[in-house]
């Protein structure tokens, strides 16, 4: 009699996991490609838009900087969606790194699927920037420099014979066609933005160091704090030594003179 009343149980127990635990992923995984169809969607809706992802990953503190040169090396070998590593920091000490990359949209996934593979992710912020009326203002500037600089070649031409005249014209060309580079660096810079993503990546380590670790961490800068220590209380004494002499010299005639006030 029991051993039917313990396979309902088990059923039971078994159908309430399932029930716990499957909508979870699902909905996890149903959240990510809703929240990659809605960047896709804006994407096409607005070309102007620059994206900048901030990604914390918690790794196990003795892997963190294989991950960390792991993501570099996939970066470096990312050709075909033009990885460039802008900033990259290790900090051994203290359990910490970080990396600044700019990349294609469509990199962004493979390099956090590998960051996931490394440790946990627990935190992925994007932040949206409109580049629209900047990229529009941009383009109108260098067409106007361009136009303003050909009708000054063309007059160059019509100036052969006026020397005075070839100077000015030679000055004013000379100007335009520096900020005409200028824009054109700016309008570069802006289309880059747009077409390439920034991606923040910071490791931090789990939290299960162990006891004695802060304990030698302290003692090997011991001798760098108390050095420290000592040079501020020296100079907290060469500002109060002038006081004190100070002080002293006033105290006696102060207090003469109290003295015969209060017989008065």
């Amino acid at each position: 009699m029991l051993k039917p009343f313990v396979r309902r149980l088990m059923l039971a127990v078994f159908m309430l996991s399932l029930a716990a635990c499957s909508p979870t992923e699902y909905s996890g995984r149903a959240q990510g490609d809703a929240s990659l169809r809605a960047e896709s969607a804006q994407r096409e809706s607005n070309p102007y838009l620059a994206y900048e992802h901030s990604v914390r990953a918690r790794l196990q503190e003795d892997k963190i900087a294989a991950a960390h040169q792991q993501i570099m090396d996939a970066c470096a070998a990312d050709r075909e969606n033009q990885c460039t590593l802008l900033d990259a920091e290790l900090n051994r000490e203290y359990a910490r790194a970080s990396l600044r990359l700019r990349i294609k949209p469509a990199g962004v996934k493979p390099i956090l699927e590998l960051l996931a593979q490394a440790g946990e992710v627990t935190q992925v912020n994007t932040h949206v920037e409109d580049l629209a009326a900047a990229i529009v203002d941009a383009e109108k500037q260098v067409e106007m420099l361009t136009s303003y600089r050909d009708r000054l070649l063309e007059l160059e031409k019509r100036s052969a014979d006026n020397i005075d005249s070839l100077i000015k014209i030679a000055s004013q060309l000379a100007q335009t066609q520096a900020e005409l580079e200028r824009a054109t660096g700016d309008n570069a810079y802006l289309l880059q933005r747009v077409n390439m993503d920034i991606l923040n990546i910071s490791f931090d380590a789990e939290h299960n160091e162990s006891f004695w670790k802060p304990i030698s961490r302290s003692l090997s800068s011991f001798s760098e704090d108390l050095s420290e220590a000592i040079s501020e209380v020296i100079t907290a004494v060469a500002y109060l030594l002038p006081w004190l002499v100070m002080l002293t010299l006033l105290f006696f005639p102060l207090r003469f003179i109290w003295r015969k006030l209060r017989k008065l």
